[in-house]
């Protein structure tokens, strides 16, 4: 089972029972398990934040970069769940890029321009999108179409990913 949870001065916060990461963090802590979206000059042991391929622990973690690298997305296959992390500002996504992705289940997406994210989300079709309570989230679940639940954390197992519809929450 991956939970998602809110956290303070972070995207959000992802535990499996091996793992403990957090997702965009304002501030990186060596040792603190993070991935981060710009990438840094400094190396900090358990930070990822270049385009490339990591194992955290067994998890497979690959950064997709773009902006000649000066922004990195991510995707993991967690516990049988396919997640990706994308932050803001939405960049625009090549087919190649697209293809990294892969097929995703659960995709966490930084609130930015409603018609980026709509056309994103739309690309991707995850199954559950999560949305952190930072930032204006109403005006894109408009341009969705889609109501969200508003929760302080959401559990998900593989087989538990809904099928013909698609979950939307927003972490307080």
């Amino acid at each position: 089972m991956v939970k998602f949870s809110s956290a303070k001065d972070a995207a959000c916060e992802v535990t499996t029972k091996e793992l403990h990461l957090l997702v965009f963090p304002q501030k990186l802590k060596e040792g603190t398990r993070a991935i981060a979206s710009h990438p840094e000059e400094e190396f900090m042991k358990g930070v990822i934040s270049w385009p490339g391929e990591y194992d955290f622990d067994g998890i497979f973690f690959k950064g997709i970069g773009q902006s000649d690298g000066s922004q990195v997305s991510y995707v993991a296959d967690i516990e049988g769940v396919r997640c990706a992390f994308v932050d803001a500002p939405l960049q625009e996504w090549s087919d190649s890029d697209i293809e990294k992705l892969g097929a995703v289940d659960v995709l966490l997406v930084m609130p930015d321009k409603e018609k980026a994210v709509r056309e994103f989300i739309e690309t991707v079709d995850p199954r559950v999108i999560i949305f952190p309570g930072t930032g204006d989230t109403a005006a894109i679940l408009k341009a969705l179409g889609e109501s969200a639940e508003t929760v302080s954390e959401i559990k998900i197992q593989s087989g538990s990913l809904p099928q013909d519809t698609r979950k939307v929450v927003v972490l307080k």
